[in-house]
């Protein structure tokens, strides 16, 4: 049985159920560190962390005497702004992310979606893959280091890194036979966020994002692009430190 996000309309799929449940009560005293400041709904499978959250946090304290204005108040962009702000923080406290990492992977990584639209006080939900974590390190910890994948086939410098809009004018850097395996370093624009951790003492990524009037023939940053490659259809693994490998 399965129904779409956001029961738009109302209808959604109702079903009676005769199970077992189990309930488990844990004590404050006996929370993780980051359990501690949890304070919104909270899902997990086993793939995945689910944070939810609404147009308000608490709609019974903001519109205590009369809750039912909620239903003239709904925003779905609040909804979505108040989701954003509950997962980065549970990211930061999770994972000890500072607030520009946690964002930068939001970014790249996380979906949101809409949880119901029916009820006055709209919800949202952030849906966390844990394999950015744990499949890197093979453990639910804080990201780091993964296991090397050997030399790259296609190396990152300035000289395979493409700045701006992808064209057909553009030579390809590396051709992949089909069925082939090769691993191929990444940039990121979003390495700016920090300097120190994504960019600095890397040759490679220093060259790339190194920026002048000469070097780049341009007074200001324009679109960003990746590793100009042709025949590449398919990531089959990545990790951390811009490196990927892919087959053709």
């Amino acid at each position: 049985m399965a129904q779409g996000d956001s029961e738009l309309d109302g209808t959604g799929i109702e079903t009676s159920i005769t199970g077992d449940f189990k309930i488990t009560l844990i004590k404050a005293a006996d929370l993780e560190p980051w359990q501690q400041g949890l304070d919104f709904p909270m899902g997990e499978t086993a793939a995945t962390w689910i944070v939810h959250s609404f147009t308000e946090i608490d709609y019974l304290e903001t519109y205590a005497a009369n809750p039912s204005d909620i239903y003239g108040a709904s925003s779905i962009d609040d909804a979505a702004k108040n989701t954003f702000t509950q997962a980065r923080k549970f990211l930061m406290a999770k994972y000890d992310l500072t607030d520009d990492e946690a964002t930068t992977y939001i970014t790249q990584a996380v979906d949101f979606g809409m949880t119901q639209l029916v009820d006055g006080n709209w919800g949202m939900q952030a849906e966390i893959p844990k394999a950015v974590f744990e499949e890197a390190l093979g453990t639910d910890a804080a990201p780091g280091a993964a296991a090397d994948l050997g030399p790259p086939d296609l190396a990152l410098s300035n000289a395979t890194v493409h700045w701006g809009y992808f064209s057909k004018n553009e030579a390809p850097v590396l051709t992949v036979a089909d069925g082939a395996e090769v691993v191929v370093e990444m940039a990121t624009h979003h390495a700016c966020d920090d300097w120190d951790k994504m960019i600095k003492d890397d040759p490679g990524m220093e060259s790339v994002f190194a920026w002048d009037t000469h070097t780049k023939r341009e007074s200001f940053r324009g679109a960003t692009g990746g590793g100009d490659c042709q025949c590449i259809n398919q990531i089959v693994a990545a990790r951390p430190n811009h490196c990927k490998r892919l087959t053709g």
